[in-house]
C-alpha cells in the first residue's frame, strides 16, 4: 500500500523513477509440493494506471521501460525495472534487414 519514487541499483545506488509505483496486492498459488507456481502483482503507477503484472508478463510505464514482476514473498514483492531506450531502433533495423532480404528474394540478382 506505501508508494515509492525511487529504485534501488544492484550496487545500493538510488535512482528515482519519474513515476510512482505502488503495490496494490499480490497473490502467490503453491502447487502441491510447496513449491510457487503462479506470481502476480497489482501495482498503480502514478495513482491512476492500475495494471497486473505478472512473472514473464510486465507492465510498459512508456516507451522502452518496463516492470517486470522478479519474485514474491510474504513480505511483498521485488519488482525489476528494464529501461531499453533503444529497443524499437533495433527492431525497426530487424524488420528493414527482413524486408530487403525478401525483396531480394523476389526480384533476383541484377545481371
Amino acid at each position: 500500500g506505501q508508494s515509492s519514487e525511487k529504485a534501488y541499483m544492484m550496487d545500493g545506488r538510488v535512482a528515482a523513477l519519474g513515476y510512482e509505483l505502488t503495490l496494490e496486492d499480490f497473490r502467490v498459488e503453491t502447487s502441491d509440493d510447496g513449491k510457487p507456481s503462479y506470481y502476480e502483482a497489482r501495482v498503480s503507477v502514478d495513482g491512476g494506471q492500475r495494471a497486473k503484472i505478472t512473472v514473464n508478463h510486465p507492465y510498459s510505464v512508456r516507451l522502452g521501460e518496463d516492470i517486470y514482476l522478479a519474485s514474491v514473498s510474504e513480505a511483498g514483492c521485488v519488482f525489476q525495472i528494464v529501461r531499453e531506450p533503444w529497443r524499437y531502433f533495433a527492431l525497426a533495423g530487424i524488420l528493414m534487414l527482413l524486408a530487403g532480404a525478401f525483396m531480394l528474394f523476389i526480384k533476383g540478382p541484377g545481371r
